[in-house]
């Protein structure tokens, strides 16, 4: 013990007091990395509400009957109407394991490889779509499946892949602006192709 007088000193930097806000959240939240898969989609071209649907979908907050079921939303029912399989209805059924979606995902990427969860589906799916524009099909692609589900239980319409496709063409078509120039008769093509 020294004569000397105490003084403060933050963690990121012994000699100065130099406060900032965000270097005192950087240190309180530490090196945490989100995956890469975060980034792609927010690079994306797809209009930001199909992007926070699918970043809400891969957190599990996307309003399926599993998760009404952890509310205590009371419902009748809370299995997936369109299987028969009487199995409860999660996002990872609906958007990819569903026979309904698996035939949706099937008419545009025939050799789907299925994956254990919502991260390996979306990082196995650009293998088999052109890099470019391969986080755009696959947003869209779960939102036009969310929303044939959400037909089936709100107007009583029968969903089908073929609307599945043609909601997904159109919506495909209208991003055609979005995208770079240089991609645009790429995107084109592969929706012709693929799409009709």
């Amino acid at each position: 013990l020294d004569n000397t007088l105490d003084t403060w000193c933050l963690p990121w930097n012994k000699h100065k007091n130099d406060v900032s806000a965000i270097k005192m959240y950087c240190h309180m939240q530490g090196k945490e990395v989100a995956s890469p898969l975060f980034k792609r989609i927010w690079k994306s071209d797809a209009m930001l509400r199909y992007k926070i649907f699918l970043w809400l979908l891969l957190h599990d907050r996307v309003n399926v009957r599993n998760l009404l079921a952890r509310k205590h939303f009371h419902l009748p029912n809370y299995n997936c109407e369109r299987c028969n399989c009487s199995c409860e209805e999660t996002s990872l059924l609906l958007i990819w394991d569903c026979p309904f979606a698996l035939q949706c995902w099937n008419s545009i990427v025939p050799s789907k490889v299925r994956g254990i969860n919502a991260f390996d589906e979306i990082n196995l799916l650009p293998i088999h779509l052109p890099k470019q524009f391969a986080m755009s099909i696959i947003t869209m692609g779960c939102w036009h499946i969310w929303m044939q589900r959400n037909s089936k239980n709100f107007k009583a319409q029968n969903p089908s892949v073929q609307a599945w496709r043609n909601l997904l063409r159109d919506d495909l078509k209208l991003l055609l602006f979005r995208t770079k120039e240089k991609d645009r008769d790429a995107f084109r093509g592969w929706i012709t192709d693929n799409l009709t």
